[in-house]
């Protein structure tokens, strides 16, 4: 179908520029330091020799925001060449060694976090079963060994259950099944 050239100037144009970064000098990509940052990743990222690359593409790392450095270390996680923290902890020494540990400290944060959180989790499931045990002990006595080892293994939801089940429950088998007398 043709298109009257009365409305042809009112279409949008989808044209699309293909530009080949590898026979581009890495300075000559752009004269804003962020923006050549982004574009030697996308230069160097596929290739496998990006390790011997990686100071050419955080040379500019000063200039980014915590945010686009946070972009620019996920991007770089994603490479077919594996980058590991040593790799970039190293880089980092060699362009911008004022900065290297705060940048580490801000890309190690998310696991720390997720590592406190665990451990909260584990104290709280380890206090849960020491108030279990406490409980159990004021009704029925010394508990068998078998059962202790059950309760310290039991998650949260288990042990929540049986704290309820602990104080109206007449014996240990009403609370854990006929095995938890043994």
């Amino acid at each position: 179908m043709r298109v009257p050239a009365s409305i042809k100037r009112h279409l949008i144009c989808l044209r699309h520029a293909l530009v080949d970064l590898s026979g581009i000098d890495d300075e000559a990509l752009s004269q804003q330091a962020r923006l050549r940052t982004f574009l030697k990743a996308l230069k160097y990222i596929r290739r496998r020799d990006l390790l011997l690359h990686l100071d050419t593409v955080l040379a500019d790392i000063r200039a980014l925001s915590p945010v686009d450095r946070r972009r620019l270390f996920l991007y770089i996680e994603k490479a077919q060449a594996r980058v590991k923290t040593g790799h970039l902890r190293a880089s980092l020494r060699r362009v911008a060694p004022e900065l290297a540990e705060k940048i580490m400290g801000h890309l190690t944060e998310p696991f720390f976090k997720k590592g406190r959180a665990k451990g909260r989790a584990e104290g709280r499931a380890e206090a849960r079963a020491e108030a279990l045990l406490q409980v159990l002990e004021t009704r029925f006595g010394t508990l068998p060994v078998a059962l202790r080892k059950r309760i310290a293994a039991a998650d949260e939801a288990a042990l929540a259950a049986w704290f309820g089940q602990a104080i109206r429950g007449a014996s240990l088998e009403s609370i854990f099944g006929a095995s938890s007398a043994s």
